[in-house]
């Protein structure tokens, strides 16, 4: 990319959009692989007053259909 191409990314605000966009990935890849690991059936000891407590099922199922959905407007806003 141009420096040109940069800086209208930087103008326009694109650049917080992509980082978004990618911690959302990001955190959807996290929260699919808390459903095979055993730190998505139990909480990890670092965290505070929640560790060893049975995850409830319907947190995983709530964010990763959060994720989801945003992902799917984005992607949707996308074909305007």
């Amino acid at each position: 990319m141009s420096a040109a191409e940069v800086a209208e990314l930087h103008r326009s605000g694109l650049v917080w959009a992509g980082a978004g966009l990618s911690t959302v990935a990001a955190c959807g890849g996290v929260l699919t692989l808390g459903l095979v690991y055993r730190w998505g059936e139990v909480w990890p000891r670092w965290v505070p007053g929640l560790a060893g407590r049975k995850v409830p099922g319907a947190l995983p199922v709530t964010l990763g259909g959060a994720m989801c959905a945003v992902l799917l407007t984005s992607w949707a806003a996308s074909w305007r």
